[in-house]
């Protein structure tokens, strides 16, 4: 078997298993609207633990310095830290603190850490969106997008002899990590 073949069934396996995680729901939640926002939340959740495992060099926090602590979920980049990739939930009608809540819809954000002079880091958007609670799936897969170009660019970092993250720099050039 060819270098990297198995690896690459495991990816086809992993996003066979991720799209019947978010297709292959019970019809019956779709007659009932606070069952399908569960439904969806529980989507978001399990695509998410998902996508930390399938990439070693993503790890997934709930909350994280710049975001509320309930209800924002973060992948970040596991070797330097960098970059991430941020869900926050939005309600209608309650906030982060009700344990209740149901979200409606999703935004997300791609950021990077930037430096700056005389002054603490700080996170900074490259690109970002929202989604309603039924464009789930689509969600999970830009999630999935981003983790992956994490991976490939950490992988490739460390083939080169590298720590991960001393090609930052020159990975943003390539998918706005």
């Amino acid at each position: 078997m060819p270098f990297g073949e198995s690896r690459r069934n495991g990816w086809l396996e992993a996003a066979a298993s991720l799209r019947r995680l978010v297709n292959g729901g019970d019809e019956e939640l779709s007659e009932d609207a606070e069952a399908r926002l569960v439904h969806n939340m529980s989507v978001l959740q399990n695509g998410l633990a998902l996508i930390s495992r399938w990439f070693e060099h993503v790890d997934p926090t709930v909350g994280a310095e710049g975001t509320r602590d309930a209800g924002s979920f973060v992948l970040s980049s596991a070797g330097d830290r960098r970059a991430r990739f941020v869900i926050d939930e939005r309600y209608a009608g309650t906030d982060s603190s009700d344990p209740d809540r149901r979200a409606v819809a999703w935004d997300w954000r791609v950021e990077k850490l930037t430096p700056r002079r005389d002054a603490p880091a700080r996170w900074s958007a490259s690109s970002g969106g929202r989604f309603g609670s039924d464009e789930v799936g689509s969600l999970v897969e830009y999630a999935e997008a981003w983790a992956r170009r994490v991976n490939q660019t950490a992988q490739w970092t460390q083939s080169l002899g590298r720590p991960p993250g001393a090609s930052q720099e020159r990975a943003q050039e390539f998918g706005g990590l």
